[in-house]
Protein backbone atom coordinates (compact mmCIF):
# COMPACT_ATOMS: atom_id res chain seq x y z
CA UNK A 1 0.00 0.00 0.00
CA UNK A 2 2.93 2.26 0.45
CA UNK A 3 4.21 1.49 -3.21
CA UNK A 4 2.79 4.40 -4.62
CA UNK A 5 4.99 6.91 -2.68
CA UNK A 6 7.83 5.66 -3.81
CA UNK A 7 9.01 6.23 -7.48
CA UNK A 8 10.58 3.27 -9.36
CA UNK A 9 14.32 2.32 -9.06
CA UNK A 10 15.98 0.73 -11.58
CA UNK A 11 20.05 0.10 -11.06
CA UNK A 12 21.96 -1.55 -13.66
CA UNK A 13 25.46 -1.86 -12.20
CA UNK A 14 27.42 -0.50 -8.94
CA UNK A 15 31.05 0.30 -10.04
CA UNK A 16 33.92 -0.38 -7.66
CA UNK A 17 36.83 1.67 -8.01
CA UNK A 18 40.33 1.07 -8.13
CA UNK A 19 40.87 3.15 -5.23
CA UNK A 20 38.13 1.28 -3.20
CA UNK A 21 39.64 -2.13 -3.89
CA UNK A 22 43.09 -1.12 -2.63
CA UNK A 23 41.76 -0.28 0.45
CA UNK A 24 40.05 -3.26 0.92
CA UNK A 25 43.50 -4.71 -0.27
CA UNK A 26 45.16 -3.56 2.62
CA UNK A 27 43.30 -5.64 5.28
CA UNK A 28 44.31 -8.75 6.43
CA UNK A 29 42.05 -11.71 6.24
CA UNK A 30 40.04 -12.91 3.65
CA UNK A 31 36.30 -12.57 5.52
CA UNK A 32 37.73 -9.14 7.18
CA UNK A 33 38.23 -8.25 2.76
CA UNK A 34 35.01 -10.06 1.93
CA UNK A 35 32.93 -8.07 4.78
CA UNK A 36 34.58 -4.70 3.15
CA UNK A 37 33.38 -5.56 0.04
CA UNK A 38 30.43 -6.43 0.98
CA UNK A 39 29.36 -2.92 3.14
CA UNK A 40 31.11 -0.80 0.01
CA UNK A 41 28.68 -2.68 -2.24
CA UNK A 42 25.79 -1.80 -0.35
CA UNK A 43 26.19 1.73 0.55
CA UNK A 44 26.64 2.45 -2.94
CA UNK A 45 23.12 0.28 -3.54
CA UNK A 46 21.59 2.63 -1.03
CA UNK A 47 23.11 5.83 -2.36
CA UNK A 48 21.59 5.08 -5.39
CA UNK A 49 18.50 4.04 -4.32
CA UNK A 50 18.32 7.57 -2.23
CA UNK A 51 20.26 10.72 -2.84
CA UNK A 52 19.88 11.27 1.04
CA UNK A 53 21.98 8.24 2.27
CA UNK A 54 25.36 9.57 2.63
CA UNK A 55 26.80 6.08 2.72
CA UNK A 56 24.79 4.48 5.50
CA UNK A 57 24.04 0.86 5.16
CA UNK A 58 20.95 -0.24 6.71
CA UNK A 59 21.23 -3.85 6.98
CA UNK A 60 21.17 -6.42 9.56
CA UNK A 61 24.15 -8.10 10.38
CA UNK A 62 22.72 -11.19 9.09
CA UNK A 63 21.76 -10.46 6.32
CA UNK A 64 25.10 -8.58 5.37
CA UNK A 65 27.31 -11.85 6.35
CA UNK A 66 24.74 -13.94 4.20
CA UNK A 67 25.94 -11.68 1.43
CA UNK A 68 29.49 -11.52 2.09
CA UNK A 69 29.42 -15.47 2.28
CA UNK A 70 30.89 -15.16 5.79
CA UNK A 71 29.89 -18.16 8.25
CA UNK A 72 31.29 -17.51 11.56
CA UNK A 73 30.87 -16.87 15.44
CA UNK A 74 28.50 -13.64 16.52
CA UNK A 75 31.26 -12.79 18.52
CA UNK A 76 33.82 -13.01 15.38
CA UNK A 77 31.39 -11.17 13.08
CA UNK A 78 31.26 -7.99 15.77
CA UNK A 79 35.06 -8.26 15.85
CA UNK A 80 35.50 -7.99 12.28
CA UNK A 81 33.12 -4.75 12.46
CA UNK A 82 35.07 -3.86 15.22
CA UNK A 83 38.47 -4.08 13.08
CA UNK A 84 36.86 -2.38 10.29
CA UNK A 85 36.00 0.47 12.62
CA UNK A 86 39.22 0.80 14.15
CA UNK A 87 40.75 0.64 10.39
CA UNK A 88 38.84 4.24 9.92
CA UNK A 89 36.87 1.76 6.58
CA UNK A 90 33.22 2.24 8.69
CA UNK A 91 31.86 4.33 11.48
CA UNK A 92 29.04 3.39 14.00
CA UNK A 93 25.87 5.35 14.79
CA UNK A 94 25.47 7.21 17.79
CA UNK A 95 22.70 5.50 18.71
CA UNK A 96 22.76 2.91 20.75
CA UNK A 97 19.95 0.99 19.62
CA UNK A 98 20.69 1.75 15.67
CA UNK A 99 22.47 -0.92 13.98
CA UNK A 100 23.51 1.31 10.97
CA UNK A 101 27.11 1.49 9.65
CA UNK A 102 28.66 4.23 7.38
CA UNK A 103 31.29 3.39 5.44
CA UNK A 104 34.07 5.78 5.01
CA UNK A 105 36.14 4.97 2.26
CA UNK A 106 34.13 5.39 -1.01
CA UNK A 107 35.69 6.94 -3.87
CA UNK A 108 34.02 10.49 -4.62
CA UNK A 109 37.16 11.73 -6.94
CA UNK A 110 35.18 9.01 -9.76
CA UNK A 111 37.71 7.00 -10.60
CA UNK A 112 37.57 4.42 -13.98
CA UNK A 113 35.99 1.25 -12.27
CA UNK A 114 37.94 -1.47 -11.51
CA UNK A 115 34.68 -4.21 -11.24
CA UNK A 116 30.87 -3.46 -12.11
CA UNK A 117 28.29 -5.42 -9.69
CA UNK A 118 24.94 -6.66 -11.26
CA UNK A 119 24.03 -9.61 -8.84
CA UNK A 120 23.87 -8.66 -5.60
CA UNK A 121 23.89 -12.60 -4.38
CA UNK A 122 26.79 -14.20 -3.03
CA UNK A 123 29.62 -10.41 -3.06
CA UNK A 124 31.93 -12.37 -0.78
CA UNK A 125 32.29 -14.45 -3.45
CA UNK A 126 32.47 -12.34 -6.49
CA UNK A 127 35.03 -10.15 -4.61
CA UNK A 128 36.96 -13.49 -4.53
CA UNK A 129 36.54 -14.38 -8.11
CA UNK A 130 37.56 -10.68 -8.80
CA UNK A 131 41.17 -11.53 -6.68
CA UNK A 132 41.49 -14.54 -9.10
CA UNK A 133 40.65 -17.24 -6.54
CA UNK A 134 38.29 -20.80 -8.15
CA UNK A 135 35.22 -18.83 -8.35
CA UNK A 136 33.03 -18.76 -11.41
CA UNK A 137 29.58 -17.45 -12.38
CA UNK A 138 27.14 -19.62 -14.03
CA UNK A 139 26.13 -19.63 -17.59
CA UNK A 140 22.39 -20.23 -16.73
CA UNK A 141 21.72 -18.21 -13.83
CA UNK A 142 25.04 -15.95 -13.53
CA UNK A 143 25.02 -16.97 -9.74
CA UNK A 144 28.81 -17.15 -8.48
CA UNK A 145 29.61 -19.91 -6.47
CA UNK A 146 33.20 -21.97 -5.57
CA UNK A 147 34.44 -24.28 -8.52
CA UNK A 148 33.88 -27.86 -7.16
CA UNK A 149 37.50 -29.36 -8.02
CA UNK A 150 39.35 -26.94 -9.78
CA UNK A 151 42.38 -28.98 -10.01
CA UNK A 152 40.32 -31.30 -12.46
CA UNK A 153 41.02 -28.90 -15.82
CA UNK A 154 37.26 -28.92 -17.14
CA UNK A 155 35.94 -25.78 -16.56
CA UNK A 156 32.69 -25.67 -14.37
CA UNK A 157 29.94 -24.15 -16.18
CA UNK A 158 26.76 -24.29 -14.45
CA UNK A 159 26.07 -24.17 -10.06
CA UNK A 160 24.30 -26.92 -8.57
CA UNK A 161 21.03 -26.48 -8.75
CA UNK A 162 21.62 -25.21 -12.86
CA UNK A 163 23.79 -28.44 -13.31
CA UNK A 164 21.01 -31.02 -11.88
CA UNK A 165 17.89 -29.35 -13.83
CA UNK A 166 20.02 -29.22 -17.36
CA UNK A 167 20.74 -32.63 -16.91
CA UNK A 168 17.22 -33.48 -15.90
CA UNK A 169 16.60 -31.81 -19.47
CA UNK A 170 18.84 -33.25 -21.36
CA UNK A 171 17.32 -36.86 -20.15
CA UNK A 172 13.71 -36.02 -20.89
CA UNK A 173 15.33 -34.92 -24.52
CA UNK A 174 17.38 -38.11 -24.77
CA UNK A 175 14.08 -40.13 -23.50
CA UNK A 176 12.03 -38.70 -26.36
CA UNK A 177 14.13 -38.60 -28.79
CA UNK A 178 14.65 -42.68 -28.16
CA UNK A 179 10.99 -42.86 -28.36
CA UNK A 180 10.67 -40.69 -31.77
CA UNK A 181 13.23 -43.40 -33.59
CA UNK A 182 10.99 -46.61 -32.36
CA UNK A 183 7.92 -44.98 -33.31
CA UNK A 184 8.80 -44.77 -36.83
Amino acid sequence: KNSDKYPLVRIEKIDITIEEITKIKSLKGKQLRRLAFTLLCLSKYWDTVSEKNNHWVNTSDKEIMKMANINTSIVRQSEMFAELRDSGLIRFSKKIDNLNVQVLFIDENGFPPALSIRDFRNLGYQYMMYCGEHYFACENCGLVTKINEPKKGRKQKYCKSCAAEIKMQQNINSVMRYRQIFKS
